[in-house]
């Protein structure tokens, strides 16, 4: 029976053959999530690639390789290609990402990767597409990263804007800054004391 671990070890034996290529995103490594089984009881996998992100399927019945082929999934239909292994024996592939710079993270690779794989084992009367299933995960990921950026941006933007105002000279007249944080005015204040009864300027 074939394992995921099979699965990776095949991959990242190819791995070694596509690290060279401008497709290759080296942020990323080879990841296989456990199998699922299909309605015709079929194991299918998400695989992660640092070039691409498939969904591969094992069944020894499948068509001749290089023969594509639509296979009914609970969420639509999904067009697979065939291919031929002697480790995995006869397999087929359908594509959801490639090349894969749309992911910085293999952690978000990852997590795109299974959300995929269980979205389209759930049902679903709309029958969306596998890209846009895809397309919605990712985005809705992405938004979560960038709201959390922003959050950060606008304490950093915050924090400069008060180091900024206890640096701004105020505006006011006769009062400069130095003597208000010491305290003092600069201006003079003429008026008469009480008890001594001088005409006296008076700094405050």
């Amino acid at each position: 029976m074939i394992t995921r671990t099979d699965i990776m070890a095949f991959y990242q034996q190819a791995d070694s053959k596509m690290c060279d290529l401008p497709v290759y995103n080296p942020a990323l490594s080879v990841f296989c999530s456990d199998a699922v089984a299909t309605p015709c009881q079929h194991s299918l996998f998400a695989v992660v690639t640092p070039w691409c992100m498939n969904l591969l399927l094992l069944h020894p019945a499948l068509p001749d390789c290089g023969e594509t082929f639509a296979l009914a999934l609970p969420s639509g239909m999904f067009e697979f290609t065939a291919s031929e292994d002697s480790a995995l024996g006869r397999y087929g592939i359908c594509s959801l990402f490639s090349p894969m710079w749309e992911f910085e993270a293999q952690s978000v690779a990852e997590d795109v990767a299974i959300s995929a794989l269980s979205f389209i084992m759930q049902e679903d009367e709309n029958s969306v597409s596998e890209r846009q299933l895809l397309k919605d995960e990712h985005q809705r990921r992405t938004e979560i990263i960038n709201e959390q950026a922003s959050r950060e941006d606008a304490a950093q933007t915050e924090a400069k804007a008060l180091a900024a105002s206890e640096l701004t000279t105020t505006d006011e007249p006769g009062v400069s800054r130095r003597a208000f944080m010491r305290g003092k005015f600069s201006a003079p204040v003429t008026g008469l004391d009480n008890e001594t009864g001088l005409d006296n300027e008076v700094e405050l």
